[in-house]
């Protein structure tokens, strides 16, 4: 229902999907002090049932969209690759190459999120199967390694 909405109300519009890997991806979460009003974020159950309903989501919405009009990028092609990643991704969605694109450490806006060091750097694989070092205390992170 939420894609056919979508879809009706931005008929002409293009969605981009940046899908992490599951544990990698609720890791960043867990250890990021957040300041929200979002509880579930303190609470690894919360997160992996939260993360869940997310990728069931995605899922339906790459189903029901039109092809043309709904693409997943991973965030370890982007880290791994980024020049024909982020090439396939403006080609999809009909934008000219910028080279500001290719390094936004060199954007000099403030940024006002917990990833404001993150985002100074260089796009790299650093934050690729990290999950790997906290493999002992995953907990119920381990339900999404399958």
């Amino acid at each position: 229902m939420l894609g056919a909405l979508l879809h009706c109300i931005y008929p002409n519009a293009k969605f981009v999907h940046i899908r992490r890997h599951a544990v990698d991806n609720l890791l960043s979460i867990w250890m990021t002090p957040i300041q929200t009003g979002l509880p579930f974020v303190h609470n690894r159950e919360n997160l992996v049932r939260a993360f869940r309903d997310y990728a069931r989501l995605a899922d339906r919405l790459a189903q029901v969209l039109p092809g043309n009009r709904f693409k997943t990028f991973t965030y370890e092609d982007i880290t791994s690759s980024p020049v024909p990643t982020i090439e396939g991704m403006l080609r999809f969605l009909d934008l000219e190459q910028d080279p500001n694109c290719f390094a936004p450490e060199n954007n000099p806006r403030t940024v006002r999120t917990p990833s404001f060091y993150q985002v100074r750097q260089p796009i790299n694989t650093a934050s690729q199967a990290k999950w790997k070092l906290y493999e002992p205390w995953l907990g119920p992170f381990a339900e999404l390694l399958e």
